[in-house]
């Protein structure tokens, strides 16, 4: 007769129950990423709410005015700088001079301020609004269409 090994059946099942459990994490950590943070405004999501978010931007003898002509309160602004090999992305706080103290930009509001960066080719500017989340509220950056772009 011959001398046969193998793995008992209790191992086999054990290794079997783990590689089921570690192949159903994978799929919920993945699965998981699709699914962001919720984050609502006005009893809607985010997304949605930023179609209603509306305003101007205009360039005078070096500074730059910006007016909330919308119906949503701007928490934020997001300012993507271009130029000749140059590529940044700030808060527009960062990228106004010194004096700059609001960047809440209420319904109907002015803001205004010079720019530190000058050697640019364009500037965009994306509205940041203040949602509700899970954990209280939470900054939300609109996606880049809703974005104005200021060329020189």
């Amino acid at each position: 007769m011959l001398n046969k090994k193998g793995v008992s059946p209790v191992i086999a099942t054990v290794l079997l129950i783990a590689m089921v459990l570690v192949l159903a994490l994978i799929i919920f950590l993945w699965f998981r990423g699709f699914t962001g943070e919720k984050c609502e405004k006005f009893d809607q999501a985010c997304e949605l709410t930023c179609d209603d978010v509306k305003f101007d931007v205009s360039y005078v003898n070096g500074v730059f005015f910006i007016k909330n002509e919308g119906n949503i309160p701007i928490y934020n602004l997001q300012v993507e700088l271009k130029g000749d090999g140059y590529s940044e992305t700030l808060s527009i706080k960062d990228f106004f001079d010194e004096g700059f103290s609001s960047t809440v930009l209420s319904v109907g509001g002015v803001v205004q301020g010079t720019p530190t960066e000058t050697d640019l080719n364009s500037i965009k500017f994306i509205p940041v609004i203040l949602g509700t989340g899970d954990d209280g509220k939470k900054p939300f950056v609109c996606d880049d269409r809703y974005g104005e772009t200021y060329k020189f």
